[in-house]
């Protein structure tokens, strides 16, 4: 016959702990309404605008936030280029001048933004040979 000893009891109920609470933790993770956990970013600037001055419509689509508040994105015109948000200044009224490039450095720009994300434009673009051709866009929504 053999006999447990109370050190055998303390890991026996310890261990019975530790598998009770990782029921839980499971079994919370399937209860509806809790918090799942994909992220929604929401960036710098709204998702849509239109650009009266050249006709078309930019999406401009956060992807990831960056070290010292910047963001990563893609901007959508004809095309589609990866783009980064950085070096965020509040300016009067409201208004946040970012640094804007393209991330294959075809161009360099400030992106200005309201306060309410409903207009923005650019400006002090760079280079001059491939620039960012848009200048200023409203939010359609």
């Amino acid at each position: 016959m053999s006999t447990i000893t109370t050190s055998s009891r303390r890991r026996a109920v310890w261990a019975l702990c530790g598998m009770l609470c990782s029921t839980l933790l499971l079994c919370a993770s399937f209860v509806p309404g809790g918090t799942t956990s994909a992220r929604v970013y929401t960036g710098p600037t709204k998702t849509l605008y239109f650009c009266p001055n050249e006709g078309t419509y930019l999406t401009l689509s956060w992807t990831r936030p960056m070290p010292y508040g910047g963001w990563l994105g893609q901007a959508t015109t004809s095309e589609t280029k990866d783009v980064q948000a950085y070096d965020a200044q509040s300016l009067n009224g409201g208004v946040t001048s970012w640094g804007f490039q393209a991330q294959d450095g075809s161009f360099v720009c400030r992106m200005y933004v309201s306060s309410n994300q409903n207009s923005i434009s650019f400006g002090n673009c760079r280079p001059s040979a491939t620039p960012w051709t848009i200048t200023s866009c409203f939010n359609i929504y």
